[in-house]
């Protein structure tokens, strides 16, 4: 039996009128999960970032409006230490070069060349693909002036040398202060190369980024190596999958290919504390790699902290990775460069015992609060399973998460023993920064059945974890950690315990993503782009909507700007129980952010099974799941056992089965597990499922 809800007529809806008084109030301003700071006309000129950067003071609120940021402190970066100077040649440049107040969403590579091209040390500003993911999380969060969308360019995508060298050509011309004619592709009309660019604008590469033009991530490269004025080189040799290993026979021949790259960069690598501090990888590359000191060959460590070290494994560079399609490894690279975190997660599992209580995160929680962060805390033994379930039945809005447990790839211990699999990683409704100490976590990263590849597909931009057991001693202590990152030591140098020999914690991301005060925003206005704003296209699609009944595409631009509560109304006042499954598909994210369990269930009910993705089943059973004990609808019922999510399915089918004996419906239990049978291959689990049988 559905739910009955109340039936609104078409006409009650104001069509234009509605649209455009919620739009003229929403765009433009702060969501529900982040600031946007005060704007502000950009400089009329472009000046360059100074040779020796700002001091910075530890991340804070954002300004009070109409005041602007205090003038920086020059500083000597010979007189700071190593792992800062990297955060501080970051400050200084957020610091001389604008944001400008918009985000930019393109059709393809080409198109997002040409958006690219347009950066300059006169304003910058985020450019994403446009999918249905992660681009709206994105604008969520940054919540931006405008977002504008550029149509497909028509211009011939370049190929091979000339893809090279036209990425080439717009890092340079990221950074060259004097005038540039012509901003085209054309590899003939070449701007200063990038060494001579950034000479020019006084600034010294803080790192290299690696890329291949054969990978889908390469776009990200391009972001990564314009903005930060970073030399971009290439490397096309295959190494194998993310979820694999580097051989035995490939590793030093990888080593030395890096290495060969930073070297031909020009700049001085060899010492941490020299120019080249980092190295961005941005391909497809094994999250780990075959160890020599193994003769049975199964211990494994982490590619990044493997690479950037000498033959006597002393560091020269801390590494990061990005991987993945195009929309997701651009998203990575566009939440590194523009947002700033403000607010954090600490779930700590650890008893304050002996050693444990060394990663304790009391203090932690102190620090962020003291620089004005917004901080959930939750520590042992308050850190249980249920405590894990009830954290965010409407997605997690926590820019930082720290998690300190134990257990394996796909599961981690809570405080009262009780595990917390990885189907209930929290949805994210904003880009997070993910910190897991924990064995095994990134064995498989682009595995979404392991829990660095569910944190990953949810939308963390950068991820430290294990691929092997590492020990405890393996991880930086959170106080530390904190402390670190307070002092701008980017986040993946943070992370990292420097005087450690290749071991098993990866690092994935941007290396040079720094804690940063927010600062005010250039004006649009500063900084003109060519494009269809997203508003006047919501405004031109509602009556053509409304005339033809298809909502298809008005929900597309709602969420794309990231307006939950106006999709959850559009849902209420035309699609429920009207439009198509694949439309109110649609709506689910917004529903699972704004409202109650009852409705998304009544919105999952009108959804063909096969138009549920593992990503919907997800949205389904995170809200429900805090509410388990109170289903005494059958239909309820019915529907969260079509939706069992599989693999380890026996997981939600032993919490259905408690369900089921308050309903009397044992009969049917016994017949449920059984189809779930092969997942369970260990102790705990079997006792799990001993347990949901009838007695």
């Amino acid at each position: 039996m559905k739910p009955t809800r109340p039936f609104r007529r078409r006409g009650t809806l104001r069509s234009i009128a509605w649209c455009a008084a919620l739009l003229g109030a929403a765009c433009g301003r702060p969501g529900a999960t982040g600031q946007s700071p005060p704007s502000q006309d950009a400089p009329a000129g472009t000046a360059a970032p100074p040779a020796s950067p700002p001091a910075t003071t530890p991340p804070g609120p954002p300004d009070e409006p109409g005041k602007g940021q205090p003038p920086p402190r020059q500083v000597n970066l010979a007189d700071v230490p190593w792992a800062v100077r990297p955060g501080l040649r970051i400050a200084s440049l957020r610091a001389r070069v604008p944001t400008v107040d918009r985000v930019v969403l393109v059709p393809d590579e080409l198109t997002y060349l040409e958006a690219i091209s347009e950066w300059s040390l006169a304003g910058r500003w985020p450019v994403l693909f446009e999918d249905d993911v992660y681009a709206p999380m994105f604008i969520r969060r940054f919540a931006p002036a405008e977002v504008i969308r550029k149509p497909a360019s028509e211009a011939t995508m370049p190929e091979g040398a000339e893809l090279e060298a036209a990425l080439l050509n717009i890092v340079a011309a990221a950074w060259w202060s004097g005038q540039i004619d012509d901003r085209s592709l054309d590899s003939s009309k070449a701007s200063p190369e990038a060494p001579a660019a950034f000479a020019a604008a006084e600034w010294t590469p803080p790192g290299v980024v690696i890329t291949s033009i054969r990978d889908a991530a390469w776009p990200a490269a391009l972001a990564l190596a314009a903005d930060r004025g970073q030399p971009l080189a290439f490397l096309d040799d295959r190494f194998g999958t993310p979820n694999g290993s580097v051989s035995l026979e490939d590793w030093p021949r990888l080593r030395t290919a890096v290495e060969s790259l930073v070297a031909a960069a020009g700049y001085p690598y060899r010492d941490l504390g020299d120019a080249i501090d980092t190295v961005t990888i941005v391909r497809d590359l094994p999250v780990k790699y075959v160890t020599t000191d193994d003769p049975n060959g199964n211990s494994r460590n982490a590619t990044t902290d493997g690479l950037g070290r000498h033959a006597d494994d002393s560091r020269w560079a801390i590494v990061g990775s990005i991987f993945g399609d195009g929309p997701r490894a651009v998203y990575m690279s566009m939440c590194s460069i523009f947002l700033q975190p403000q607010s954090a997660l600490l779930f700590d599992t650890y008893p304050d015992l002996a050693v444990w209580s060394r990663y304790s995160m009391d203090k932690p929680a102190a620090r962020f609060r003291e620089v004005g962060f917004d901080v959930i805390h939750t520590a042992a033994p308050a850190s249980t399973a249920a405590a894990w379930e009830y954290l965010a039945p409407g997605g997690l809005e926590r820019d930082l998460i720290f998690v300190n447990t134990k257990g394996n790839q796909n599961w981690f211990d809570a405080a009262d023993e009780r595990r917390v699999f990885v189907h209930d990683v929290p949805i994210l409704n904003s880009p997070a920064v993910v910190h897991f100490i924990h064995s095994w976590s990134c064995i498989a990263p682009a595995n979404r059945n392991t829990l660095a590849g569910r944190w990953l597909e949810r939308g963390a931009y950068a991820y430290v974890g294990s691929v092997h057991e590492p020990t405890l001693a393996a991880f930086i202590a959170p106080e530390l950690l904190t402390e670190r990152l307070l002092s701008s030591v980017p986040y993946l140098v943070a992370a990292r315990v420097w005087e450690l020999k290749p071991w098993r914690v990866a690092t994935i991301g941007d290396p040079l993503m720094t804690l940063l005060r927010p600062a005010p925003r250039a004006s649009r206005e500063s900084r003109p782009t060519t494009g269809e704003d997203l508003r006047d296209a919501l405004r031109r699609e509602t009556p053509l909507a409304e005339a033809s009944g298809d909502w298809s595409k008005v929900l597309r631009l709602i969420n794309l700007l990231g307006l939950d509560a106006l999709a959850a109304d559009l849902y209420d006042q035309r699609l429920a129980n009207h439009a198509p499954g694949e439309t109110i598909a649609e709506a689910l994210g917004p529903l699972f952010r704004t409202r109650d369990a009852a409705t998304l269930f009544a919105a999952v009910e009108q959804i063909p099974a096969a138009q549920l993705s593992p990503a919907r089943k997800d949205l389904l059973w995170l809200k429900w799941l805090p509410a388990l004990g109170s289903i005494d609808d059958p239909a309820r019922l019915h529907l969260l056992r079509a939706h069992i999510r599989e693999p380890l399915g026996y997981v939600d089918a032993c919490r259905l089965a408690a369900v089921m004996k308050r309903l009397g419906r044992r009969d049917e239990i016994d017949a449920m597990l059984n189809q779930y049978e092969a997942d369970v291959k260990d102790g705990y689990s079997r006792q799990l499922v001993r347990r949901a049988r009838p007695q």
